[in-house]
């Protein structure tokens, strides 16, 4: 064991050298009890898929904050139970007043003979957020503001009782807006045993591209530790800007390996800071669900048989136009998979084809421009050319520093809504759109200010009351 910090900030920089809006104790106190969390899950074929939900609207402190989104992958014609509907087994095994959250969940279903992996189902994921940040007034689910809170979960997890308030109140103690809390979460079994030992990912190996390899440990953290900027997809909790800047790539088809490392890569470079918690609040069943061997039968070919048991996807009416530009971009993405990875870290070339890379790496699911990908190579200690880990990046780091532009207000989702999905054809936002959104601050005193307001509106109301009645008996 050796003593770490939380951030180290270089020596040219001020103590407070990452971007942190300043907020009181007593704002924090208020916001963690009343921000939006919107809960992002991937299901595959998961029984569990239903305690999921049970487990997070049970252990929330304030269940109905939680606003959560399901991608359920489900077989066509299967009687198993790891097919029958995650919501519908959460009503009729775990809540029978369930109607209660109605509102607070969207379930969008997708055959499982059509899945390309893990990371295509995530992308569906963030799309949905942007759907919900762009159309506040006719979302899916409910709006999404840049500084509501965004969770990335599995579907067959547990959490520590109230999780919703105490990650919220822990992202704070990074002092960084752009913190994003991420690792390998620790096995069910430790669920509620306040542990102070913690999973830190910060090493990787080389497969046919990256991947995240074993964990070290931290122990008795008083505040999040900086990483190396390696991220675990079962458990990442951000400022939902995180889920607008650095959305899942929609065209990584049947990708397992290379999900985490890149996404991880680009956090970096579009300024955010990956840390691991500091103690465990959420907790993950290995056993029951990788022992299994259903949920490993992703990428074997469509279903041949018709009809999902229960609430099937044939008896709903799903609307897709959340997916509508990438499904219309898609044939245009020569490049998809891993090898889409390996080009846009250096992992592998085209040579002769710069202007391939060019285009994944500018496109709206490539790099940053607040940090550079040589940045991101030398602060993770990875040389993504030669397939090796160079150097031990487990210890206390340097904070990489990066510019606000002068102007930006929207946390730079503008910018990167402006970008394409692929060369020139086009972007979401065709016309330079700059959403301001008032900071925690704001927020807790603008609450105040409405409420002062709306006292005085009474007080005279009253008044105006009393004075004509005065009056009609002076009269």
């Amino acid at each position: 064991w050796i003593p770490v910090s939380s951030t180290i900030c270089p020596p040219e920089s001020s103590p407070d050298c990452t971007h942190y809006t300043p907020t009181s104790p007593e704002s924090i106190s208020t916001l963690s009890h009343t921000l939006p969390v919107h809960l992002l899950i991937a299901s595959y074929r998961d029984r569990l898929c239903p305690r999921t939900l049970h487990n997070a609207f049970d252990k929330a402190e304030h269940p109905t904050r939680l606003f959560i989104r399901v991608i359920e992958q489900r077989q066509k014609g299967s009687d198993l139970l790891d097919d029958a509907g995650c919501w519908d087994r959460y009503c009729k095994e775990y809540n029978k007043g369930c109607e209660a959250y109605k509102g607070n969940v969207f379930v969008y279903y997708v055959d499982s003979g059509t899945s390309k992996g893990p990371t295509d189902a995530r992308s569906k994921l963030s799309s949905l957020i942007l759907h919900d940040y762009l159309n506040p007034t006719t979302p899916l689910l409910a709006p999404v503001s840049p500084t509501d809170y965004c969770m990335q979960t599995d579907s067959h997890m547990d959490f520590s009782p109230s999780f919703d308030t105490s990650l919220i109140e822990m992202h704070h103690r990074t002092k960084n807006d752009y913190a994003v809390l991420s690792t390998y979460v620790s096995p069910i079994e430790d669920n509620g045993k306040d542990s102070k030992e913690v999973p830190l990912l910060c090493m990787v190996t080389f497969t046919s591209t990256i991947r995240n390899w074993g964990t070290k440990a931290c122990k008795n953290l008083e505040v999040p530790k900086l990483t190396n900027s390696l991220w675990g997809a079962g458990l990442s909790f951000h400022r939902c800007h995180a889920e607008l800047n650095v959305p899942y790539d929609p065209y990584l088809d049947n990708v397992f390996d290379g999900e985490e490392g890149s996404r991880g890569v680009r956090f970096f470079t579009f300024g955010y800071d990956v840390y691991a918690p500091d103690k465990v609040l959420v907790t993950h069943d290995y056993k029951g669900h990788q022992g299994n061997p259903v949920v490993h039968s992703w990428g074997r070919g469509a279903s041949k048989k018709g009809g999902l048991r229960g609430e099937g996807m044939e008896d709903r009416v799903q609307d897709d136009k959340f997916m509508e530009d990438v499904n219309r971009v898609r044939d245009m993405v020569d490049v998809k998979g891993t090898e889409r990875v390996n080009l846009l870290l250096g992992i592998s070339e085209r040579p002769g084809q710069p202007d391939v890379i060019s285009k994944i790496r500018s496109s709206r699911y490539g790099l940053g421009n607040r940090r550079t990908l040589a940045q991101a190579s030398e602060f993770m200690g990875i040389d993504f050319k030669n397939k090796n880990m160079v150097e031990n990046k487990c210890g206390n780091l340097v904070w990489v520093p990066w510019e606000v532009p002068e102007g930006e207000t929207d946390y730079g989702i503008g910018e990167t809504l402006r970008r394409g999905l692929w060369e020139d054809e086009g972007s979401i936002l065709s016309q330079p759109t700059v959403v301001v959104q008032p900071t925690p601050e704001h927020l807790y005193n603008q609450s105040f200010m409405m409420v002062v307001c709306l006292v005085a509106f009474i007080v005279i109301v009253v008044g105006m009351g009393k004075g004509r009645k005065s009056r009609r008996r002076k009269k």
